[in-house]
């Protein structure tokens, strides 16, 4: 009975926020009730990253360990007793001295009180004693605990775009992402460029420019699929060896270069339209076309700079409300402007990709 009264407290609550206009609660659509269930992420890494004194050098880490976020997963077969309602594994993203890496989650078990404004803690396994924090539901998929908030992980129900008709192509492919333009052939042999710097001759031959692309109408069809992390910012470095070459007619030494330079200077139209397991976006100077992201159930986007241009369908509504963008300043360019969570977490010197 205690039980069923909390949550019954908790789900009135939603119901005053965000549907007072309706009576019954049976009426509410099952996506607009909170309930305390799934995987849940605080958005603003400053949240752990402000407790070092190098910020730089955990952010790395954490992006190493390819976790960003404190986050609360709640355990659904948790047995719990007594005054406590049920438990949650809890990330918080704290530094292991010993260990010199970020700690292992821990369980805590949890009780909400009867207006849904105070959590009670309590973690078995770190001795820790008992925590009694404000706590707030904002709307069915956002949270607050002790000042921070936490958004669900979901799914965006976005439905798909109609593509046009075409013959799509790619021309290689890595770990399911699909690509034009890669290969020595994009080089220009005829057409060098000559560089001095102080008195060494450097010379280029030119940088691979690879297009991400939708390489069919349906993904379905292909044995990998876009998922997890695109990264549009690791850049293949140019090589150079040391070379007798002619020069307006002289024989001098240059440096020449011999390889490198790759990198992703453009999404095009439709690449990843529809792809719900893409999360994560690293972006930096691209060209971002028409419908690139449109659908994707993307929890997070990391801009190291601004895209050069970013179509106004590249992005939708859902991903306005609930991907987190992080940058390292304030960016009040559209679309960039209209995501709801937005943080400058990124260190300005970081280079982290």
């Amino acid at each position: 009975m205690r039980k069923s009264f909390i949550l019954g407290a908790i789900v009135c609550s939603i119901i005053i926020l965000t549907a007072c206009h309706k009576d019954d609660p049976q009426d509410i659509p099952q996506e607009e009730q909170f309930l305390m269930q799934g995987k849940w992420f605080n958005p603003d890494m400053n949240c752990w990253l402000q407790q070092y004194i190098d910020g730089e050098i955990w952010l790395e880490l954490a992006w190493k360990q390819d976790n960003f976020y404190k986050t609360i997963e709640f355990i659904d077969s948790c047995q719990v007793g007594g005054q406590w309602y049920g438990c949650f594994e809890w990330n918080e993203m704290w530094y292991d001295p010993i260990n010199v890496s970020l700690g292992e989650p821990y369980t805590y078990y949890y009780r909400v009180n009867d207006s849904s404004t105070r959590i009670t803690l309590y973690c078995p396994e770190c001795n820790s004693q008992i925590q009694d924090v404000p706590f707030r539901v904002i709307s069915p998929n956002e949270m607050m605990i002790d000042g921070e908030l936490y958004i669900r992980i979901t799914d965006n129900p976005t439905p798909m775009v109609t593509l046009p008709n075409r013959n799509w192509h790619y021309d290689w492919d890595s770990n399911g992402f699909y690509y034009t333009g890669a290969g020595a052939w994009m080089y220009d042999y005829n057409n060098p460029a000559y560089e001095m710097r102080g008195s060494q001759l450097y010379v280029y031959w030119g940088t691979n420019m690879n297009q991400a692309v939708r390489p069919c109408a349906n993904y379905e069809t292909l044995t990998k699929v876009p998922k997890g992390t695109f990264d549009c910012t690791s850049r293949g470095p140019i090589m150079f060896e040391l070379r007798q070459i002619d020069y307006n007619g002289t024989q001098v030494a240059a440096f020449v270069q011999n390889s490198g330079g790759s990198w992703f200077n453009r999404v095009c139209e439709y690449a990843f339209a529809g792809c719900k397991e893409l999360n994560t976006l690293k972006l930096d100077d691209q060209i971002i076309e028409d419908y690139a992201f449109y659908g994707c159930s993307l929890k997070d986007i990391f801009l190291m700079s601004i895209p050069d241009s970013v179509a106004e369908t590249a992005f939708d509504e859902w991903q306005y409300e609930h991907t987190v963008l992080h940058t390292k300043s304030v960016v009040h360019s559209s679309p960039w402007n209209k995501f709801k969570h937005s943080y400058t977490d990124i260190p300005v010197s970081a280079n982290l990709f």
